[in-house]
């Protein structure tokens, strides 16, 4: 009995300090319960990676003066291995085209593709960029003083793109000139002899398409082609022989 008197007189003593010193009891903190689990995040996905760079060389000197394709990893037809001289000024190995065509087997996304051209009276060299399973392509004309391009919806039916004499790259008919192509996704800039001409957004090119590239000759006394280099990401890889392209 005295003890339970004890307790209750503390305990209102406390109370009483409490409000004397302006503080308020406070409960002890309750553990929050929650329904939470343990969840743990997914790392992100990374990036898909890119094929190895390729840098595809071919000067056709490994092979035989005379031949018609397939050689190498080219098809086509009217297109001969013959002997001339070329760009460096010493006899060798080009493509001569008779209104003919060679093509890359291989796939390629982005590249940058170089080559020496040369055409004769009223002839041109075409690079074809044709987007793998599509029936349309475009088609880049050089020719010794203009450069056009087109869209070839099917064999028969093209819309002209672009279309314009060269203004600052002069050079003798007859000559040997260099032309370059690179595909960024859906763009594709061009120059001649080093020097940029245009560059066009491809709306319906698709940015990741595959494409196969191929080159056309024709003209009076045909045209010629030499020293190809593809530099860029194979997407596919497809040998049709056992010879490789030959580099000087």
């Amino acid at each position: 009995m005295v003890n339970r008197i004890l307790i209750g007189l503390g305990a209102l003593l406390f109370f009483w300090g409490c409000q004397k010193e302006g503080v308020t009891p406070t409960k002890p903190p309750t553990k929050k319960i929650t329904n939470e689990t343990n969840v743990t995040s997914q790392p992100p996905k990374p990036p898909k990676p890119l094929p190895p760079l390729i840098d595809f060389q071919d000067d056709f000197s490994v092979y035989p003066t005379g031949i018609n394709p397939p050689f190498g990893k080219w098809v086509g037809k009217n297109a001969v291995i013959a002997k001339y001289f070329q760009p460096d000024n010493t006899p060798g190995n080009v493509i001569k085209f008779n209104s003919g065509i060679i093509c890359d087997t291989d796939v390629w996304g982005d590249f940058n593709l170089t080559a020496n051209y040369k055409t004769f009276t009223i002839g041109m060299v075409a690079v074809d960029l044709k987007p793998k399973n599509s029936s349309s392509y475009y088609q880049i004309q050089f020719q010794n003083d203009w450069v056009e391009v087109d869209k070839y919806i099917d064999p028969f039916r093209s819309v002209k793109l672009f279309s314009q004499k060269l203004q600052n790259v002069t050079v003798p008919p007859n000559e040997w000139m260099k032309l370059r192509v690179e595909r960024e996704k859906n763009l594709v800039k061009i120059a001649v002899n080093d020097k940029p001409i245009v560059q066009l957004k491809l709306k319906d090119l698709q940015p990741e398409a595959g494409i196969n590239i191929c080159f056309e000759g024709n003209g009076i006394n045909g045209a010629l082609l030499d020293n190809v280099e593809i530099l860029g990401y194979r997407l596919e890889e497809k040998k049709k022989s056992g010879e490789k392209g030959g580099k000087r």
